[in-house]
């Protein structure tokens, strides 16, 4: 019996065997738990960013629902951190990258130092030149970045960048590395060419703002200035600069001069594929240079390089106003002026060199700008910076910008005459209105200029009275050259006052021309040569012989005007004119 009982209690034993326990690693297998996660959807499932089972069933749920067949073609997107080989790599780019710049540096560095020790400058220049300058300028060059804007309406936007730096004089000296590539070319020269360019031109003020070449010009901020643009502006000073100035400088001018108007003239080379508002502002530099007939085959320099600045006018949409609006006050009265003054251009190279204009006044909408300079949204103390020493010319325009003074009032009168030379243009020189020409059209012409010529004396406190003088002659002979033309020998009384009228407007321009002080820009200054020429040839036509002789002594002053100026490029008239008088 109790053989009997041990052996069934082995055989519960063996049944009831404890389990073997195991460690906090042991998960509970359990068959309805949750779904194990796809570790592939497929690509519909995963375009509408749903959970896809196709693991459990094929094709899926939503693939079944929608009639369509499940597909993996598009890989899985790689989850988790990146892998030690990319971010090895990444490190490697990011190495190589600061060697690059720390030796590219080092050499602009070198290459100041070269410039800076290969020049002389004076005294007062140099008091403020020292090591200390440029360990200060190297650190700026290092920790300011600055966004890029356009380079019209740049200004100064540098904050308090180090708190302990100490400020050293003549911080602009940095500008001559501008300077020292012209030959003979000095900072006081090109300070000199620079205030002609801007407050004795007719362009100057108008086309750039003087602010902003001005901060570029002497600090590099927030960019140094363009090439082109300093050598347009500086060749166009030249031609501003006083008698006596020009004198006691005359071969440094004229090396200078030359030097720099054959390195601008060869920016259209380069600017047809770079459009932007300095290369624009260049370029009506350019055609204010360049002489309305340099070739005998008829081209128009400067009507040909004004319609590359048009084209680009319209490719920023600088004659429609509403494109402007989300733009500065100030670079919208930039823009302005510059729509306005190639306006102007357009208008002015079409009378005197016989060439259609471009511009309709159907397609121009633009509103005239202030008569005075606004002060920009985020102007920089330059005083703060420079320790209160700005140089003379910046001091100047930042005193014209605070007291508001009126220097576009002449130019807003002169956008009054460019529209009358338009009206001009279109009813008297364009072959499909010259046969239309009502006689209340051609009343409507004199009265215009009736009332700009009593308008323009009565404004006796005019800075410009010869340049006015200059406009309304060259008006004059504009209206009426194409009547005179058709007067045979045995003219009546009218065509003779015609003559008479046309004949005192020629005399006028010479006079003018040879009494002005400062001489007008190149291009104006032939064309207006241009019309006198064909009043003075008309004369020349006559059986009088004193009208003849009297005729011949005003070509040769017309060819002494030509011929004055170095700098320009003689233009066809000299040559048209030498031709006859040597008849």
């Amino acid at each position: 019996m109790e053989q009997l009982i041990s052996a069934s209690h082995q055989q519960t034993l063996q049944k009831q065997r404890i389990p073997r326990l195991k460690t906090a690693f042991t998960i509970a297998k359990n068959p309805k738990g949750k779904a194990h996660r796809n570790s592939k959807s497929c690509d519909n499932c995963r375009k509408r960013k749903v959970r896809c089972n196709s693991n459990v069933e094929k094709p899926c749920t939503y693939c079944k629902k929608d009639n369509i067949e499940c597909q993996f073609f598009s890989n899985r997107k790689k989850m988790g951190p990146p892998s030690k080989c990319y971010t090895e790599s990444l490190e490697k780019r990011v190495h190589m990258l600061e060697e690059l710049l720390d030796e590219e540096r080092k050499k602009n560095q070198k290459n100041d130092n070269m410039t800076l020790g290969t020049d002389t400058f004076d005294s007062s220049n140099t008091s403020g030149v020292t090591l200390e300058l440029e360990r200060q300028e190297a650190e700026l060059t290092q920790d300011v970045f600055l966004l890029p804007q356009p380079p019209s309406s740049t200004i100064i936007q540098l904050s308090q960048l180090h708190h302990n730096t100490t400020t050293v004089e003549n911080t602009y000296c940095q500008s001559l590395y501008l300077v020292h590539e012209v030959p003979d070319l000095t900072l006081e020269l090109a300070e000199r060419m620079i205030e002609g360019f801007f407050y004795n031109s007719d362009t100057g003020s108008q086309v750039i703002n003087i602010h902003d070449f001005l901060t570029q010009f002497y600090y590099q901020y927030p960019r140094p200035l363009d090439r082109y643009l300093f050598w347009a502006v500086c060749a166009t000073g030249c031609h501003y600069l006083p008698a006596q100035s020009y004198l006691s400088d005359h071969m440094a001018i004229s090396i200078a001069g030359r030097y720099m108007k054959k390195k601008c003239m060869g920016a259209m080379k380069h600017y047809y594929t770079k459009s932007n508002i300095t290369t624009i502002q260049t370029l009506i530099l350019l055609s204010a240079l360049a002489p309305g007939l340099e070739s005998t085959e008829g081209a128009s320099a400067n009507w040909l390089i004004l319609g590359a600045a048009i084209r680009m006018c319209q490719d920023w949409e600088l004659f429609y106003d509403a494109n402007l609006q989300h733009l500065s006050k100030t670079e919208i009265q930039l823009r302005r002026r510059i729509a306005y003054i190639v306006y102007i251009l357009d208008k002015f190279f079409s009378a005197t060199c016989g060439k259609p204009f471009t511009i309709r006044d159907d397609d121009f909408n633009v509103e005239l700008p202030l008569v005075y300079d606004i002060e920009p949204d985020n102007i920089f103390k330059l005083n703060t910076f420079t320790n209160g020493q700005l140089p003379v010319l910046l001091e100047r325009a930042q005193k014209n910008i605070n007291e508001k003074q009126p220097i576009y009032s002449d130019f807003l009168d002169i956008i009054f005459v460019s529209r009358l030379v338009g009206r001009i243009l279109t009813l008297f020189y364009m072959p499909k209105t010259i046969t239309n020409i009502g006689v209340n059209m051609g009343f409507e012409v004199d009265s215009s200029l009736i009332e700009w010529q009593t308008k323009r004396e009565a404004n006796v406190s005019s800075n410009n009275k010869a340049i006015d003088q200059l406009l309304y002659s060259g008006i004059l002979l504009l209206r009426y050259l194409p009547a005179t033309a058709k007067i045979t020998t045995k003219e009546n009384g009218d065509e003779q006052h015609l003559l008479n009228l046309c004949t005192i407007a020629a005399n006028n321009i010479v006079d003018s021309l040879d009494s002005l002080p400062v001489p007008i820009i190149p291009s104006i200054t032939d064309g207006l040569i241009s019309l006198a020429r064909v009043a003075f040839l008309q004369i020349c036509d006559r059986t009088n012989d004193d009208y003849n002789s009297q005729a011949r002594i005003n070509l040769r002053r017309c060819l002494n005007i030509c011929m004055r100026n170095e700098i320009a490029v003689p233009s066809q008239n000299s040559i048209a004119i030498k031709k006859l008088i040597n008849k």
